[in-house]
This record gives structure tokens, C-alpha cells and sequence, in this order.
């Protein structure tokens, strides 16, 4: 679907300025990758204004293409990521494996995740890890495990 709705977009001429704002930044930090983790550092500050999660994680492909219009394929590891958490919280909320699916896919397209997930932009992974730490905390029983400390970064007792 996400594929459909950008092909569409680009059929139609529909671009958007700041996913060649970010493919540049992605190129920018693929340099300082290649060039070890002070260059990286360094590169994160040339842009200290925009948000480095997207641009950081597509900066290896940019090693194959520095277009936007190509660069936007990350974004399907979210939407799989948002999808796949949403089926682990579901599931943790006391749903069924299929309940779970189809409230997942529903999720997945949202009007919002499907506008997000478009373009080069941080909402999508956002949530995605939103709801992943929803769901680590909910399967932690409420951090009484040792995998909800971690989550939580509390290496002891949760409760105040």
C-alpha cells in the first residue's frame, strides 16, 4: 500500500522539499559511517536542527542512490516495525494472534502512518518504537521482570 500511495504521488508530480533535504543529510552521514564514529559525530552536528534517526538509518543507501524518490524505501522497515509491534501489544492486551492481526494492519493504515510513510520523516519510526516499549512493558508484567528493568533502564524495583 505504502508503495502504491508513492507511486501515485510521484505520478502525479507531488514532491516533497524536505526529502531532498534529508537525502542530503543521509549522504552527509553516510560519509562520516564511512569514515568512523568522531566523523559521524560530526556529521550528526552539520544538520543540529533536523532529526538524525531517519537520515542516519538510510545513510547506507545512499551508497546505491542518492534519490529521495528511492531513499523513501526505509521507511517500509517502520511500517513493518509499527505492524509487527502493534500485533506483540494487541497480543498483550489479551487478543488472539488473528484479532491482532487485522487490529495491526488497521493501524498500519491509518491515514497518518500511510502519509508519513511517504516520505523521509522520523513519525513512523517514532511510533513504531512507542509502541514497542508499550509492548515490552506490558509482557514485562509491569516491569516485574528483568527484561521490564532493562526496558525501563531501572536494574531494580520498579514502583517508586
Amino acid at each position: 500500500m505504502v508503495g502504491g500511495l508513492r507511486a501515485a504521488a510521484l505520478l502525479d508530480g507531488f514532491s516533497n522539499v524536505d526529502d531532498f533535504l534529508y537525502a542530503r543529510q543521509a549522504q552527509v552521514y553516510y560519509n562520516g559511517l564511512r569514515n568512523g564514529p568522531v566523523a559521524l559525530v560530526d556529521a550528526w552536528q552539520e544538520f543540529p536542527f533536523l532529526s538524525a534517526l531517519v537520515p542516519t538509518l538510510t545513510a547506507p543507501l545512499t551508497r546505491l542512490t542518492a534519490d529521495p524518490n528511492l531513499l523513501i524505501s526505509v521507511q517500509l522497515v517502520f511500517v513493518l516495525a509499527l505492524f509487527a509491534g502493534a500485533v506483540v501489544l494487541v497480543q498483550a492486551l489479551g487478543r488472539t494472534r488473528s484479532e491482532a492481526l487485522v487490529i495491526a494492519a488497521a493501524v498500519a493504515c491509518l491515514p497518518g502512518v500511510l502519509i508519513f510513510a511517504v516520505k523521509l520523516h522520523f513519525a513512523v519510526a517514532a511510533a513504531a518504537a512507542s509502541i514497542w516499549t508499550c509492548a515490552a512493558y506490558l509482557r514485562s508484567n509491569g516491569c516485574g521482570t528483568a527484561a521490564g528493568h532493562s526496558c525501563w533502564g531501572r536494574p531494580w524495583h520498579c514502583s517508586a
